[in-house]
């Protein structure tokens, strides 16, 4: 009878200890791996996957994630959820993190990537392009206008010939007076359109 309560004792133990050993060896990790200085177009949404930027860091949990996402730090110094809204142009750069958080939800077990400097700005590249009123470079990160602005002789009264310093585009008589006019009112309708 002895040995027999002494057995059932001794199995109930390692039994427990079985799961406590299970539970302790569960960990989470983020990897540390992301560069200091991530760069973003305005307008982009951190994640859309059709704008997949950021490598998504690997998460090593054995399935005991509770939640994962980004985080930004606000003026404050205070790290907030990211909401998924667009990106707006920045020149100073907000600064980012990703973190994995276990299902047991206990803030010291939570797990953070290296904190990123999130620069929200075009990359131009390349040579000016321009039209009769504005001129702007390509982003190399979007595709898109980066740093369009009207040519330097719109700035004050000019005659045809006159060259844009910015761009060198040369003003012509067909920008001048009337024409310029509905040159300027179809694009910008058109660039509200699309």
């Amino acid at each position: 009878m002895k040995k027999r309560v002494f057995s059932l004792v001794l199995g109930i133990c390692l039994l427990l200890s079985m799961f406590t050993f299970t539970a302790s060896a569960v960990t989470v990790e983020v990897d540390k791996t992301l560069p200091t200085i991530i760069r973003f177009c305005p307008g982009t949404v951190i994640g859309e996957k059709t704008k997949e930027v950021l490598p998504v860091p690997e998460i090593y949990s054995d399935e005991t994630i509770y939640s994962q996402g980004w985080e930004i730090k606000v003026v404050g110094g205070d790290w907030v959820p990211y909401t998924g809204d667009p990106l707006e142009l920045t020149d100073d750069g907000a600064m980012l993190r990703y973190f994995a958080a276990p299902y047991s939800n206990n803030e010291a077990d939570y797990a953070y990537s290296n904190e990123c400097k999130l620069i929200v700005k075009h990359n131009p590249t390349g040579s000016y392009l321009y039209s009769g009123t504005d001129h702007w470079r390509v982003c190399a990160d979007c595709g898109g206008k980066a740093g369009e602005d009207l040519h330097t002789f719109f700035d004050e009264v000019t005659t045809a010939g006159t060259v844009c310093t910015v761009c060198g585009a040369k003003r012509t008589s067909q920008w001048t007076g009337l024409a310029a006019f509905f040159d300027w009112l179809f694009a910008t309708i058109f660039s509200f359109i699309g």
